[in-house]
């Protein structure tokens, strides 16, 4: 819910892919392979989430675009979750 909320701000804002520092073809691919839609849809305007209920495939593609830069907004349960 904090990622939706957070998308809101933006979307109010008119501002919505600020936190999007890659090329929306280049997310593409990555989205294409997003089992949660919650999550493919933020992750469309630089927000992404993490949590235990996420499948290993998702809480991989989420880490990885974070950590590349791809996306700059995070919203994690438990940080040593994500860092594990």
């Amino acid at each position: 819910m904090t990622a939706n909320d957070i998308l809101t701000y933006c979307l109010a804002d008119e501002d919505e892919k600020r936190f999007l520092a890659v090329e929306e073809e280049d997310l593409e691919p990555h989205l294409a392979r997003i089992q949660d839609q919650d999550l493919a849809e933020t992750l469309r305007y630089g927000i992404g989430f993490y949590h235990e209920a996420l499948s290993a495939l998702d809480k991989k593609i989420v880490t990885a675009l974070f950590e590349e830069g791809a996306i700059k907004c995070l919203v994690a349960s438990k940080v040593s979750r994500l860092l594990t």
